[in-house]
């Protein structure tokens, strides 16, 4: 099952959703068959500087197996101070295991622009207009920072109809 978390670092109510969604996983029961991937939403570039660097961090971390660590490491950056600078995110990338260095390049170039812009064109085809954005199977889209009973109970609706349709 995979289940794709659109949020914006600066945003509390995704900050709650990323919470919300790590306790829903640990009461699911089926963590080891999720596949879980973080995506950007940024609608607004220029408003936040720093939250196109952080989102950079976010796809850069992808690659290195380190998404979940990135992202709970981003959104408590965020939490401390609202508006980091990049001494800030690179902390945050050395927290969640990353090499500080190699954090730094992927900041200061333009190699996970694409990847930012893609999660964005997605967010927009599933008609996404705010952050937090949560997508089960591609079928079940929660928006906002639902309780957890809400993200289990959708999580076991989707495992059902998985495991239904596998078994016949």
């Amino acid at each position: 099952m995979k289940i794709e978390l659109w949020s914006d670092f600066s945003s509390a109510d995704s900050y709650l959703a990323f919470v919300r969604l790590g306790e829903a996983l640990e009461q699911f029961g089926h963590r080891e068959s999720i596949q879980l991937e973080f995506r950007s939403f940024v609608k607004n570039p220029e408003k936040e500087v720093h939250i196109e660097e952080s989102h950079k961090l976010l796809h850069f971390a992808k690659q290195h197996g380190k998404q979940t660590f990135i992202a709970k490491a981003l959104f408590e950056t965020y939490a401390r101070q609202p508006s980091p600078g990049t001494g800030d995110l690179l902390h945050a990338a050395q927290m969640a295991g990353l090499n500080k260095r190699a954090a730094e390049k992927a900041i200061v170039t333009d190699v996970y622009l694409e990847h930012i812009k893609k999660d964005q064109a997605e967010a927009d085809l599933l008609s996404a207009d705010f952050a937090p954005f949560m997508v089960i199977n591609r079928k079940y889209a929660i928006s906002g920072a639902r309780p957890v009973d809400f993200i289990v109970q959708s999580m076991h609706e989707a495992w059902r109809e998985e495991t239904y349709v596998a078994a016949i």
